[in-house]
């Protein structure tokens, strides 16, 4: 049998291990934890940013279609400056996913699993992206439609209705 003081060592040094032990791992779960939910945050700010590119890539198209109404029938200027001002979202959004916002803890994208499908073929949503917002230019300056038709084609401007009606649903 060990002497009283030996036993009480030992039971000292035994409850000291396991309280190290169980606040090792209330720590690293804590860590864990918030590290996960940064990344959470993170992947949460992305996607809201690419529903709201969505959601003005929609309203640009149903926008763009009401230039082709004849001019009694629409305010040109109200539109034309609707879609400034979505195009010129638009272009902001596309910049915070390529270069990050350090004001809400947004990463850029290059340094993301993303970065393949927003910068490389067959997806490359960074040049769609683009060219859309070119192309919301040409409706912008386009008499009556008639240089929106010519630039898009009667596919595209079909599919571009079909769009404008979906995003007029979606905004009600």
């Amino acid at each position: 049998m060990l002497p009283k003081t030996q036993l009480g060592r030992r039971l000292t040094r035994g409850y000291i291990l396991a309280l190290s032990v169980i606040a090792a791992t209330a720590v690293g779960g804590y860590v864990l934890h918030r590290a996960i939910g940064q990344e959470q945050l993170r992947a949460a700010r992305m996607l809201s940013i690419a529903g709201e590119q969505r959601m003005l890539a929609q309203r640009i198209g149903m926008v763009s279609l009401k230039l082709a109404l004849p001019r009694q029938w629409v305010d040109y200027e109200a539109i034309r400056n609707a879609l400034t001002k979505a195009r010129a979202r638009l272009v902001e959004t596309q910049r915070m996913m390529r270069e990050g916002e350090p004001g809400i803890g947004l990463p850029p994208l290059s340094e993301t699993a993303l970065a393949e499908i927003y910068f490389e073929a067959p997806y490359n949503l960074n040049r769609q992206i683009a060219d859309f917002a070119a192309l919301s230019v040409i409706a912008a300056t386009a008499v009556g439609g008639y240089v929106l038709h010519r630039a898009i084609g009667q596919e595209q401007l079909r599919a571009a209705r079909m769009l404008s009606i979906a995003g007029e649903q979606r905004m009600l």
